[in-house]
């Protein structure tokens, strides 16, 4: 072969760079086929207040107008929600997301909480709804 030839200026195929680019291709895929959504189990109407924004690694409680309580998206009763949790105790680091609708009777917001304290679970969070105009004085 001649020393300038076609044959001699090839060179190995790197395929590192598609390698890269399929990866990222994937995690995009994966980031956009991903919900961040809470599981809620019904729908209800948030409170007025300062909010600060949920930790995504949380176990949410919602609690309907009439009471209902809704674990991580099922419905459970009193005594159900006190199973599941003696049954996360290795979860009770993790921030329990509490959201109630507005017009709930407190009695039931309470006995949840009497129940979360008795399972240790303290790191609770309330959801609500942003304020429309910031307080005065702020």
């Amino acid at each position: 072969m001649r020393k300038g030839s076609f044959l001699n200026k090839l060179r190995p195929l790197s395929i590192g760079s598609a390698m890269a680019d399929l990866a990222l291709l994937l995690l995009v895929f994966f980031m956009a086929s991903t919900t961040t959504e809470p599981p809620k189990g019904v729908e209800v109407v948030l409170p007025i207040g300062t909010t600060q924004g949920a930790e995504q690694d949380s176990l949410y409680l919602t609690i309907s107008r009439n009471g209902d309580i809704y674990f991580d998206g099922t419905r459970v009763g009193v005594d159900n929600l006190h199973d599941n949790l003696a049954m996360r105790q290795g979860e009770k680091d993790r921030p329990v997301a509490i959201t109630a609708d507005r017009n709930l009777d407190y009695a039931y917001i309470s006995e949840v909480l009497g129940i979360l304290q008795e399972q240790d679970f303290l790191n609770v969070v309330f959801m609500s709804e942003p304020r429309e105009t910031p307080p005065s004085g702020r």
